[in-house]
C-alpha cells in the first residue's frame, strides 16, 4: 500500500470527500420508499354520455366526460381526463390507450396522446377510426412512449377528420407504466 503522504491528494482530500459524499447521496436518494415501487398511472370511464365537441376537423380536442382515478396509482396523480407525473427523477413511459367510441356513420375519426413535454397530441400514437355504424361503438386503441419527469402529463384526444360531427367515448381506460 502507498503511504498517502507520498501523493498531492492530501490538500484535495476535502474535494474528493465532498465527490464521494455527493456520489453516494444521489445514489442512495434513488432508493427513497416512494421510488422503489415502479411508477404508474391509471385512468378510466364507462359509459360515458357526454359527447366531445368537435369544432373543425383539424384541431384534437380533449376527450369530454368524467375518469376516474385508478386505484394503484404511484407517482402519477389524476385530475379530470389527465395524469400528472409526481416522479423526482425523469424516466421513460409506456402509455396504452384502450377504449370504445360512437360517432357519424362514414366519418373518419383520430385518436392519439396528448404529451405535454411536446405541447401537441404525438404523432407515433394517432390512429384512425372507420366508423361503420353510427350507434355500435367502436374499439380503438393506441400506445407510444413518453419521457416524463414532474409536473408532466398525458391526455387522450379526439377528432373528426371527415366533417364537424361530435364524438362520444362510451369507455377509456389510460395506463402509464414505467420502462
Amino acid at each position: 500500500m502507498i503511504p498517502r503522504e507520498s501523493h498531492n491528494l492530501t490538500q484535495d482530500r476535502s474535494l474528493i470527500d465532498r465527490l464521494w459524499y455527493k456520489f453516494f447521496a444521489d445514489f442512495w436518494a434513488r432508493f427513497d420508499r416512494r421510488e422503489q415501487r415502479p411508477v404508474v398511472g391509471q385512468m378510466y370511464m364507462h359509459n360515458n354520455a357526454t359527447a366531445t365537441t368537435i369544432a373543425n376537423t383539424t384541431t384534437f380536442v380533449k376527450v369530454a366526460g368524467t375518469t376516474t382515478a385508478g386505484s394503484l396509482n404511484n407517482q402519477y396523480t389524476h385530475t379530470s381526463g389527465r395524469l400528472t407525473n409526481a416522479a423526482t427523477y425523469r424516466r421513460k413511459f409506456k402509455v396504452s390507450v384502450t377504449g370504445t367510441l360512437i360517432g357519424k356513420q362514414g366519418d373518419y375519426i383520430e385518436i392519439g396522446v396528448y404529451d405535454s413535454t411536446l405541447g401537441t397530441v404525438q404523432t407515433e400514437s394517432q390512429m384512425q377510426i372507420h366508423v361503420h355504424q353510427g350507434i355500435d361503438p367502436i374499439l380503438f386503441c393506441t400506445d407510444t412512449i413518453v419521457n416524463h419527469g414532474i409536473g408532466d402529463y398525458v391526455e387522450v384526444h379526439v377528432r373528426d377528420i371527415t366533417t364537424v360531427h361530435n364524438i362520444t367515448v362510451k369507455h377509456l381506460n389510460v395506463v402509464v407504466t414505467e420502462i
